[in-house]
């Protein structure tokens, strides 16, 4: 798009730029895409998701966007199990068992053990940083440790 990566402007632009993606496209955040869909099988949710993905390819390649497909990922949520066949540009999309969207973990039992220990583990290493400064005189005070 041509702003660069950190800026305030940046997101603001890309949200105007992809405003008008197809209406399976949906929600839109900054610069993650996604979309959805519902059905009895995995034949039907298969059909949604391979539409959304026909629309997002003819919608690219009309405002020259390119997609990351490596980064493109499908997941099945809760008791219809199975494997689908998605493709985009004529590559396989990886299906998955658990993903990182929008800095949280889902998986495809709703079970959130995964953002669970994730958030954990950032606590505890935040807690050992903040206790490597209390360093008795040398380190900043209790006080401001504890602030921290």
């Amino acid at each position: 798009m041509g702003t660069s990566a950190g800026t305030i402007l940046g997101p603001l632009l890309f949200l105007g730029y992809v405003q008008d993606t197809p209406t399976g496209i949906c929600p839109k955040f900054a610069d993650d895409l996604a979309s959805h869909g519902v059905g009895k099988d995995v034949s039907a949710v298969q059909r949604i998701l391979q539409k959304s993905l026909d629309d997002l390819n003819i919608w690219s390649e009309k405002w020259d966007m390119m997609l990351n497909v490596s980064k493109t990922k499908c997941m099945l949520f809760g008791k219809i199990q199975g494997k689908l066949s998605l493709m985009l540009w004529n590559q396989q999309i990886e299906q998955v068992d658990c993903f990182k969207y929008l800095g949280v973990w889902l998986d495809i039992h709703m079970k959130f053990m995964q953002q669970a220990e994730y958030a954990a583990s950032k606590a505890s290493k935040a807690a050992c940083k903040v206790n490597r400064l209390i360093d008795g005189r040398d380190g900043v005070s209790v006080k401001t440790g504890i602030e921290l």
